[in-house]
């Protein structure tokens, strides 16, 4: 981000201009929560609250955190986690977590449209990310995004307003699912941040 260019190369924060990733605003819409969301939650079987994890390098985008996020918070959600990344290693935090049947793996996906859609909450815990576009593409889906300091995109971020931002203990930003209402007033709003 500008403020990390600024301060490692010690020049004027006010010289550099940032431009954001560019999102297409008509194929991730929240128009499709009603289609596409509807009708992949039915094909998964999930009737409850859904966060989504995606990326590839589960280690980098924080996985583990997320997954703690979801045990910590006590709410009652499935964890989608879409990309690719060495699954195993997570296995026994799942298990250990008592989350065997709330985390799933979906690999790399093509229909990431609907995935926005059928979410409740997306979830990037990055440990580092010049500009997650995946953050970038929820927002514009309708979805309200909860990442860290260490994502460029967390730049979009109004926290409170349009998403979450925190570092380690994600089980606060997991805690906004039990509230339906409030997350889909965040969502629109992350929709406007996008436009």
């Amino acid at each position: 981000n500008a403020d990390a260019i600024a301060t490692r190369y010690g020049v004027d924060r006010e010289g550099l201009a940032v431009v954001y990733n560019g999102v297409d605003i008509q194929r991730f819409h929240p128009e499709l929560r009603g289609t596409q969301g509807r009708e992949l939650r039915k094909q998964l079987g999930i009737d409850e609250p859904i966060a989504l994890f995606a990326g590839s390098g589960f280690e980098r985008k924080g996985l583990d955190r997320a997954i703690l996020g979801l045990a910590n918070s006590g709410v009652r959600a499935t964890l989608l986690v879409a990309g690719n990344g060495a699954r195993e290693s997570y296995r026994e935090l799942i298990q250990h977590c008592g989350l065997r049947e709330r985390v799933r793996f979906l690999g790399k996906r093509s229909d990431m449209p609907a995935l926005y859609a059928a979410a409740d909450l997306f979830v990037l815990p990055t440990r580092y990310d010049p500009f997650a576009s995946a953050c970038h593409e929820a927002m514009a889906a309708g979805v309200a995004v909860a990442t860290t300091h260490s994502n460029g995109a967390s730049e979009l971020i109004e926290p409170g307003f349009n998403g979450w931002i925190g570092a380690d203990d994600f089980a606060p930003a997991f805690a906004l699912l039990s509230d339906e209402a409030r997350l889909r007033e965040m969502g629109r709003a992350a929709r406007q941040a996008a436009e």
